[in-house]
């Protein structure tokens, strides 16, 4: 897989690895390598290795950064049966958000809001800000923000149609330090629509000073959720019929 130097390192410092090699054949092998073409990377002179079944042989590589940079090389070997290569890499501290793609609230009742929660994160070795842009029925805070290496942030989503429709936004997560991370939210308002099992409730003949009680049953027939307030009419002015 090679050898690699995680971020972290100095320049003008130098760093050591063990590149180590084993023959894993049933036959002694003859190994020749060339070194790096990268003046950052060195080794030990390149003399031919001579390794039996079973057995390793070590070698040393050095890295000597001068910028703050990423660094790519690789050691190429070679034998009678062909030629492969080692990579050897230096990386260099980056920003790695993760923001999810999709966001979906749903049937959501017109003129009501539907609230959901997300995370988004930093993997990276910088600290990175965020700021979302938007258009439509969706609500994100916080709107900005900034996160060390390693944190990650809960975002709260809301969603008020004003309409019964199908609502789709794509919204753009903004990182100076990363990059644009697209997300899409989407929502279908729906009217709520509630029905009686009656549609008129007569109480016959009821003597001064009784009550009659009527039972009636109410039904939300719509896939969204039904907010309900029972009222006396005004012309009612007798005021002899109660909820």
């Amino acid at each position: 897989e090679g050898l690699e130097w995680p971020a972290g390192w100095v320049p003008g410092r130098e760093y050591a690895k063990p590149l180590v090699l084993t023959n894993k054949s049933d036959s002694a092998m003859r190994l020749r390598y060339r070194l790096p073409d990268s003046k950052y990377f060195s080794m030990a002179f390149p003399e031919e290795i001579f390794l039996l079944p079973g057995l390793t042989h070590t070698l040393v590589v050095t890295f000597r950064p001068v910028h703050l940079e990423s660094y790519d090389d690789a050691v190429q070997f070679s034998n009678e049966r062909g030629t492969f290569y080692i990579p050897i890499r230096a990386h260099v501290p980056s920003a790695a958000a993760v923001v999810p793609e999709t966001l979906d609230f749903g049937f959501c009742p017109v003129d009501e809001t539907a609230v959901r929660t997300f995370p988004i994160s930093n993997r990276g070795q910088l600290p990175i800000t965020f700021e979302w842009s938007y258009d439509g029925p969706f609500r994100l805070s916080p709107a900005s923000g900034a996160m060390p290496p390693g944190s990650s942030v809960t975002i709260t989503a809301r969603f008020t149609p004003s309409d019964a429709t199908v609502c789709v936004v794509r919204c753009v997560c903004t990182i100076p330090e990363d990059r644009a991370h697209v997300m899409t939210l989407e929502g279908i308002g729906k009217y709520p629509f509630l029905a009686s099992d009656y549609e008129a409730i007569n109480f016959g003949r009821v003597l001064v000073g009784a009550t009659a009680r009527a039972e009636f049953r109410l039904s939300n027939q719509s896939p969204v959720s039904a907010r309900y307030f029972i009222s006396q009419r005004e012309r009612d002015a007798a005021r002899t019929v109660s909820l």
